[in-house]
Parts: structure tokens; sequence; C-alpha cells
């Protein structure tokens, strides 16, 4: 991971997450880059990384831009749990599933590139609730027992 200044005044931050395969688990109280967290408000998952971490960005309550990455396929619980800041995500085709309360945030948009095949706790949800962003926010923002899982077409 890297962290770069994206403004001349150096106030605030990109957090940029390399690698290949899962981010590792990490705790919340030791994210490597708890320091900066008021500072960073833009967050890039580049390729190859396949599993965004449980509360990998927990508490990044400045954060207004994520960038994920086709070829993601997990979206782990409370991975961007209070990053009130946020108000949007895309969601990669390659997602297959969502852990529970991982958009707990301010997301009021969130867009799928693939809506159909999407349950929660074994109940389909309907394609045209995925494929309308404020309707498919509110459904991740909601959530707050179960995982959001993709079955293949």
């Amino acid at each position: 991971w890297t962290l770069t200044y994206i403004d001349e005044a150096k106030t605030q931050i990109k957090l940029t997450i390399t690698g290949n395969g899962a981010m590792p688990v990490l705790d919340k109280g030791s994210l490597p880059w708890l320091e900066h967290i008021a500072s960073i408000v833009e967050i890039e998952v580049c390729e190859g990384v396949t599993e965004v971490g449980y509360c990998a960005f927990y508490g990044m309550s400045s954060v207004t831009k994520v960038t994920l990455p086709e070829g993601l396929e997990k979206i782990n619980g409370y991975a961007f749990y209070n990053c009130w800041a946020l108000e949007s995500i895309a969601i990669p085709s390659t997602v297959e599933s969502i852990g529970v309360q991982a958009f707990k945030c301010g997301i009021t948009s969130a867009v799928f590139a693939t809506t159909e095949g999407w349950s929660v706790n074994g109940i389909a949800v309907p394609a045209e609730d995925m494929a309308d962003s404020a309707t498919a926010a509110a459904k991740l923002y909601n959530d707050r027992t179960y995982a959001f899982t993709r079955t293949a077409e």
C-alpha cells in the first residue's frame, strides 16, 4: 500500500492498495494507515487484489472516492463501515460476495456492473432493484445481518 498527497497543501491523501490475492485481515485499531485516517479522501484498490479485507477501511470518514478493480471477487464485512463522506460506489462485475455491513456508510448510489443473481440470506434480490443505483445503495446500507452473494449466471 502507498499514501500519496493529492493536493498542494498536503492535506488530502490517496491510499492505493496493491498486490495479488486477498488483502490481509487487519484489526481496525491497528490499520497501517491509521495515523493518516483523517486525511485519506480517496482509496484505489488495484488490479490483482481479489478480496477487500474485513474492516479494511473502517472509520475512514473523510473518504469521498473509492475505485475497485475488475477481478475483485469479495468485499468483506465492515470494509467501508463509517465512511460517511462516501456517497457512491461502483461494484465490478467480478464481485460475488459483499459482507455484512460492508457499506454501512454515506452511500446513496451503488452501481452494480452485474445486477442479476444477487441474494441476501438466500432470498433473491430482483435485478431491477440492483439496477437502480439508489435502491441498491439503500439495500447495502440497510443490510444489518446478512451478506450479499451472487450466483453465476
